[in-house]
């Protein structure tokens, strides 16, 4: 009886830390996500006979599209007789 109630416990604990875990990796990917899409590398280099200047654009997807040049529609495809 009481290896029954051990294994019980011990599936329910590996259950609820396995979620956790699955959680907190979803939300550092997340902030990862987030750290990428604000990274700029713009930049600005001077010399006496010339100016180099590069602007990094920011994203020009609107929130809740998918991203630019990605085709996600899937096309349907005729029924068979």
């Amino acid at each position: 009886m009481s290896l029954i109630l051990m294994v019980t416990l011990l599936g329910l604990g590996v259950i609820v830390g396995l979620t956790t875990i699955r959680d907190q990796v979803v939300q550092e990917l997340g902030d990862i996500s987030m750290a990428l899409e604000a990274l700029n590398q713009s930049y600005t280099t001077t010399s006496s006979t010339f100016t180099d200047v590069m602007t990094d654009f920011p994203s020009i997807d609107p929130a809740g599209t998918p991203p630019a040049c990605l085709c996600l529609d899937v096309a349907a495809s005729p029924e068979s007789p």
